[in-house]
């Protein structure tokens, strides 16, 4: 049975069928874009909802992009429509079935080329069923027309022979009292003890805790049968219910179409109902934490049920077992191979770092940051549960982690991984498994413990500069921003010195899954870490077994043997620094100019000519190949691309290819725009593709953000614009450092004004005649321009935190401390040099890396207490006003308490800046002693703050009577104390 839809828009250009089907509902949209409203027409199917129902759309695009057509003699230009509905098929999770090898327009006019304007498109609801199939296209059935006829056909869903039922728990916050009592009780059951001796005993302890904290909640938490379709949706009330119990009652009774209409009218009015006042309450508390929330509702809940894939041979893995062994092949395939290290035994040996024990303080630091949505490991206990475990026997965890750096063992209950395949980003062909990344799901009680160890070793390798500069990825204190500019900075200067610059980008080959185990511990010894630390590393990545979990079913276990870290881990992004380091060293020996972001390689070359430029590019390739190969990788080739920067039209003329071999696919062409770390560069760097994509990007967003409200229901203003800064704002300015202070960056911001402008009309809910001046005044969003210079002061601000031997630094003008000779350049368009004039090379410098990962107030536990307010509303604040008053006047009176009065000040007297700062010191209700003084012009109330705090407490530490045992301080600014305590 087919029938049109009644709640879809009907257009002359589409509109929407119900297809029912034995039971089975979906919808199809027969699309026919055409005449002089083709781009009013296509915006209008950009913006129709296509989430949860599964959806077929498909007819006469008209529109091309160059990354859908792959046939010989294809000539597609990239336009702006083109991009706008790639955008729009990668951001609302839409798959396009068609054969990339096949055009489905045949040329009617001599000089056109064949092309592919028709689709064949599936959201994810219905992709992930799999039920569509022989996709095909054919001129012999189009009855004369210059347009194929499409095929395919529409199977029924499958049904499972074997429908086992799985159940999974409902962690229930209000539970938690109850779940406790069950844990402790059957801890003390398993006999679970904090002394340990032997690494048999740390392995009876780590799987007793994973038992306890199972069995706990599977005797308090409610159980329910996992079940593939979405769960009931949250708007559903008691009137919903009753209607719809009517509307049954009405069916089942045989009562007249009449009045079944009737009923069936009041249901679809008691749904609007519910959701309208459901996500009316949502959107009237959503606050800066949880907006981004709000923006994923007009995405709908994605179903990412794994397809049916195409192997190297062209053959289909249709059923789970199948996908499995192809995914297994693909990522996980071992060839007994040694490579060789030789840049791994040229490392100098450092001299052993500290590495104290873990403390209950770090641990409790470390939970506190981590999701509860975060996925679970095998047991299904997530960082709540563990929170909750934590609360009530830290001591056991805490005797756990010592013990298994101690005994250098990992717990064989903890080297278990579920491998969930997720979709990359920016794919159209999933069937390929190589558009997957397959990702581990680990115990939380193992990732609570890498997360302690990653912060150690990250810290650690940057105070003690373990890691190349030349490695942006995997550390802190850096960012994808930092690898453009230092790059673009490199360019501005070889053309300021007359030269040409080229590079060409590798893609390591599954990077991550061909770490070899004893080269990173060998690396790491060479780095200094202590024996025992090196020894847990052996045994940590050693004895690993992981299943894949397709479509909610697990595969058969599979060992990983002798390399590769998981995907997953808090350990493996500085895991793959590290293993990176001594190539990139080597290499830098060499003369290589090399930039990596993890996986990411980025050769620099510059020369008097281009013909310069393939030489060098020749002989630091192969080096840098050779490289990977001397640590067991080896670069994707499919991946390599090539680009000439050209700085006037004299040199666009020639692109010249890199050869690296006699074979065809070892050819690199030279490209006219490459994508790197989100960036598109262009040859003349003028950063027109760039903008216009970031444009179409935040365009296809906000159209799906504009379901979210109106003018008359939805989100309010406030919650409008905060949504638009948190989520088209990022968009739009991605990459404005490279750009903004360069060529044709008028142009550039008013690409980007055009999309903030109609943000603005949506946010303010106006019409599009309405000045956007007043708008943006009355919303409060400034012009574009003004918020990339305020986020140009922000980056530059970053300058005085970096180390010395960042890349970013080094290259800063003449005058600033960190600045380097050989790499500073006084390049015009230089951007480093740009953000360089928002600051000056008197700013103070902030040391970085004072505090290690074990240390800090934080980690005092019990011996620190401090309260903060939290009051809303006057009524809230005058009642914890007079509390306090009350609490100040208590501590006078009491013996053995000295109270620490600390504040500080900032005001403007006749054009001149004055800051102050001041603390008293009472014992009981005499005054021990005082001090206070003035800072300067160049410094900000927080300055104050924070430096009377620190010399009053260094007062106080001075004491030396015995009969003070409770210090308290007291302040009337909150935020000093509250950065101080912060565990970030």
């Amino acid at each position: 049975m087919a029938e049109i839809d009644p709640l879809s828009p009907t257009t002359p250009f589409f509109f929407t069928l119900d297809i029912f089907i034995n039971g089975f509902a979906f919808k199809i949209v027969p699309v026919y874009l055409h005449g002089p409203k083709h781009a009013e027409a296509a915006q209008a199917l950009f913006q129709l909802p296509m989430i949860e129902t599964p959806t077929l759309v498909c007819g006469d695009f008209n529109i091309q992009h160059p990354d859908l057509s792959d046939f010989p003699g294809a000539k597609v230009k990239s336009s702006a429509l083109g991009r706008e509905f790639a955008e729009w098929l990668l951001d609302s999770d839409l798959h396009i079935l068609n054969d990339p090898h096949c055009p489905t327009r045949e040329p009617r006019v001599r000089g056109h080329a064949p092309s592919i304007i028709d689709f064949t498109i599936a959201n994810g609801a219905l992709f992930s069923m799999d039920i569509i199939s022989d996709w095909d296209s054919s001129f012999a059935h189009s009855l004369d027309s210059d347009q194929a006829a499409i095929f395919f056909t529409i199977h029924a869903p499958r049904v499972s022979e074997h429908p086992t039922k799985q159940f999974r728990f409902v962690i229930d916050p209000l539970m938690e009292d109850d779940w406790t009592a069950a844990f402790e009780h059957r801890v003390l059951e398993l006999g679970l003890k904090s002394t340990i001796t032997c690494p048999q005993e740390v392995e009876e302890l780590a799987s007793g805790l994973l038992e306890a904290c199972t069995w706990a909640t599977e005797m308090v938490m409610e159980s329910r049968p996992s079940q593939r379709k979405a769960p009931r949706a949250p708007w559903w009330n008691e009137d919903c219910l009753a209607t719809c119990g009517r509307v049954v009652t009405a069916k089942e009774e045989g009562m007249g179409r009449d009045e079944i209409r009737t009923r069936t009218s009041h249901l679809w009015y008691s749904i609007r109902k519910a959701k309208r006042s459901f996500f009316d309450e949502i959107c009237s508390t959503a606050r800066p934490d949880n907006i981004w929330g709000i923006n994923q509702w007009y995405r709908g809940r994605k179903s990412y049920g794994l397809p049916t894939l195409r192997g190297p041979d062209g053959t289909l893995a249709m059923t789970n077992l199948t996908k499995a062994e192809l995914l297994h092949e693909t990522f996980f395939l071992y060839t007994p191979t040694t490579p060789a290290g030789l840049a791994v035994e040229s490392l100098p040996q450092n001299a052993e770092l500290p590495f104290p024990t873990i403390s209950r303080g770090e641990i409790a630091t470390n939970l506190t940051s981590c999701s509860n949505k975060s996925a679970p490991g095998a047991h299904g206990s997530n960082y709540r549960v563990l929170r909750w475990a934590f609360t009530a026997r830290g001591d056991l965890i805490e005797v756990l982690y010592n013990a298994m750096l101690s005994h250098e063992y990992h717990p064989v209950c903890l080297k278990n991984a579920l491998i969930a395949p997720i979709p990359k980003p920016n794919k159209f062909d999933f069937a390929s498994p190589k558009a997957y990344r397959p990702i581990s799901l680990l115990e939380t009680l193992s990732k609570l413990f890498e997360k302690i160890m990653a912060a150690r070793f990250t810290t650690l390798s940057g105070l003690h500069s373990l890691i190349p500069p030349e490695q942006f990825g995997g550390k802190d204190m850096t960012l994808c921003m930092d690898t453009g500019l230092s790059l673009i900075h490199d360019i501005e200067s070889a053309w300021a010195a007359k030269k040409q610059a080229s590079i060409t980008l590798l893609d390591i080959s599954g990077y991550f899954n061909n770490i070899d185990h004893e080269l990173l511990a060998k690396c790491m010894q060479r780095m200094g870490y202590p024996t025992h630390v090196v020894g847990w590393l052996r045994s940590y990545l050693s004895d690993w077994t992981a299943s894949f979990r397709i479509n909610d079913e697990v595969g058969a276990a599979f060992e990983l043997q002798g390399r590769g870290i998981p995907q997953g881990s808090p350990l493996s992004p500085v895991f793959s620094s590290i293993f990176t380091a001594p190539m990139l060293a080597s290499l830098r020996a060499r003369g290589v100019w090399v930039r990596a972001y993890i996986d990411d390689l980025c050769i620099f070359e510059q020369g008097d000519s281009q013909e310069d430029c393939i030489a060098g590019l020749l002989k630091s390739t192969r080096a840098t190949l050779e490289a990977l190969m001397d640590m067991g990788l080896n670069a994707e080739r499919s991946k390599m691309e090539l680009i000439h920067f050209a700085k006037n039209a004299k040199e666009m003329t020639k692109n010249l290819p890199l050869v690296l071999r006699d074979k065809a696919e070892d050819v690199v062409r030279g490209a006219s725009t490459v994508r790197w770390l989100g960036f598109f560069l262009d040859r003349c760097l003028n950063f027109k593709d760039h903008v216009s994509r970031m444009a179409t990007r935040a365009k296809c967003v906000l159209g799906g953000m504009r379901m979210l409200g109106n003018s008359l229901r939805g989100l309010s203003v406030y919650h409008t614009c905060m949504l638009v800064n948190a989520c088209i704002i990022p968009i739009l300015t991605y990459g404005f450092a490279l750009w903004f202070h360069g060529r044709n960056s008028k142009g550039h911001c008013k690409t980007l004004q055009t999309v903030q402008n109609i943000a603005c009309q949506w946010a303010s809910g106006s019409f599009r005649t309405a000045p956007t001046a007043v708008l943006e005044h009355v919303i409060a969003m400034p012009p574009i321009e003004f918020w990339i210079r305020r986020q140009c002061a922000n980056y530059s601000a970053k300058l005085c935190h970096l180390p010395s031997s960042s890349q970013v630094c080094t290259r800063l003008l003449q005058g600033f401390r960190t600045s380097s000779a050989a790499l500073a350049s006084t390049a015009r368009f230089s951007p480093i040099n740009a953000l360089a004039s928002y600051t000056s090379p008197d700013a103070e410098a902030v040391t970085p890396y004072l505090i290690m990962p074990w240390e800090g107030v934080r980690l005092l536990e019990d011996q620190l207490m401090v309260s903060i307010p939290s009051c809303k509303g006057d009524a809230q604040k005058k009642a914890y006003a007079l509390a306090l008053q009350s609490r100040i006047s208590d501590l006078s009176q009491k013996t053995g308490v000295a109270t620490l009065y600390t504040d500080g000040s900032c005001f403007s007297q006749s054009g001149a800046r004055h800051t102050g700062w001041g603390w008293c010191l009472k014992f009981g209700e005499i005054e021990i002693d005082h001090a206070g003084g003035a800072l300067g012009p160049n410094h900000t109330s927080y300055d104050t703050e924070c430096y009377a705090l620190a010399d009053g407490i260094s007062r106080v530490s001075r004491l030396a009577d015995p009969g003070i045992s409770s210090p308290h301080c007291v302040r009337q600014c909150w935020h000093a104390p509250r950065r101080t305590v912060s565990s970030t």
